[in-house]
């Protein structure tokens, strides 16, 4: 069913465009299922399978009803607040690679032209960097395909180069930023569109709800630790099926970017929250961890806590243009995601995968970096996550969940 690579998400347009407009999809939408592809139980639900996407696609209810009806079984609403939060500026999106990469082809045909007061940063980003250097390439496993490169777990590169535009020939040459910073709509707005995601979920799917706190320097720890768990009670109202507290933001310079690499505060929130809910299942996203004694210490700290982990959230790196200028304004990192972090998420979910049965603990892995093919989703699953969600891959292939469950029916 797959004619090709294109996004449907719209790098050369804001985020408030893209969730006005929508995902941008014109394939063939398969039939509704009668039966369940891969049944399997996560925690006390009955799912169609273990594959979904995690926050941060998943814009609005048109969004979760395409990916749902696309056979995505885990589908996670983009991280909401208490308080409405604009985007991080345009651009938001850009390809990435090593300091030195090949040349690519041109950019992706069929776009709109960038309206008037993007044309200065369009032109900056479509410059295509020279160099023949193969820094850190490595071919896909054992399987055939071409050479792409892989950031490596505990020796990441000091610097990435970006461009806005990149006609991709395979999905292992799609390595992104994602520089959002959780924007979000008002409370009144993002409950009643995920009360109506919800509804629009197949047999076998769950809706997970993604939300993060809003820090105030004057309140400290108490109102940062209130607020996370106001925003985690509006999304039960809402009818999530799980609350997923987002303590991981690469581009975020506020202290709740960063909660996942701090054991005292985060597992202070999460059993301040967990109390709260009284039984709704609780997860938590975390981001990279370079060395392994702070994952440790994390997961100790969140395990009586929590009924699941979610891992990775992208990999903060420093991005530029070029010639090392700024391409992402105000910011000079970002996060990493698709294709070039796989090892990281893999190495990450392989130590949580340990740790869990080093010390005896049943909470829920879920895999996340990298997903970009079906033998992905087999890598994850065989180093011990429960279940695995694809943002970058399913961006770019919303047929993907159709391709694994076609290969494991076969």
């Amino acid at each position: 069913m797959r004619k090709g690579l294109s996004s449907t998400y719209d790098f050369s347009s804001t985020y408030r465009e893209n969730l006005e407009r929508g995902p941008g999809f014109e394939g063939e939408l398969p039939p509704l299922r009668e039966a369940l592809p891969r049944p399997c139980r996560l925690l006390d639900f009955e799912l169609g399978s273990p594959f979904g996407i995690p926050a941060g696609l998943l814009l609005d209810s048109r969004w979760i009803s395409l990916y749902a009806r696309l056979g995505f079984d885990l589908l996670t609403y983009k991280t909401v607040r208490t308080r409405r939060q604009e985007s991080l500026p345009f651009p938001n999106c850009l390809f990435v690679g090593p300091e030195d990469f090949e040349e690519a082809s041109p950019g992706p045909p069929g776009r709109a032209p960038l309206p008037e007061g993007r044309r200065r940063a369009s032109a900056l980003l479509e410059e295509q960097a020279q160099g023949g250097q193969q820094m850190l390439r490595s071919l896909i496993g054992e399987e055939e395909g071409p050479p792409v490169w892989q950031l490596s777990p505990g020796a990441l590169p000091p610097r990435l180069r970006a461009r806005l535009q990149l006609q991709p020939r395979h999905l292992e040459e799609i390595t992104i930023t994602n520089s959002f910073g959780m924007p979000s709509r008002d409370p009144s707005v993002w409950q009643a569109d995920m009360e109506r995601s919800k509804s629009l979920l197949q047999k076998g799917q769950i809706l997970i709800a993604s939300v993060v706190g809003s820090s105030d320097p004057r309140e400290g720890l108490s109102g940062l630790t209130e607020d996370y768990v106001r925003c985690a009670m509006l999304a039960q109202e809402a009818r999530a099926d799980i609350i997923e507290l987002n303590y991981s933001c690469p581009n975020s310079s506020s202290k709740e970017g960063a909660l996942y690499a701090d054991p005292e505060t985060s597992s202070h929130i999460s059993g301040r929250v967990q109390r709260a809910l009284r039984g709704t299942p609780l997860f938590l996203k975390v981001g990279y961890f370079p060395h392994d004694e702070p994952l440790d210490a994390v997961v100790h700290a969140n395990a009586p806590f929590v009924q699941g982990i979610v891992g990775i959230n992208s990999v903060k790196l420093p991005v530029a243009g070029p010639d090392g200028e700024e391409v992402l304004p105000g910011r000079s990192e970002s996060g990493i995601c698709g294709a070039g972090i796989r090892r990281c998420g893999l190495d990450f979910v392989g130590k949580v995968a340990e740790i869990r049965k080093r010390e005896r603990y049943d909470f829920v892995l879920v895999g996340v970096g990298g997903v970009m093919t079906p033998r992905d989703i087999e890598r994850y699953l065989a180093l011990g996550a429960d279940a695995v969600q694809s943002c970058t891959g399913a961006m770019w292939n919303p047929y993907l969940a159709q391709e694994w469950h076609k290969q494991v029916s076969s």
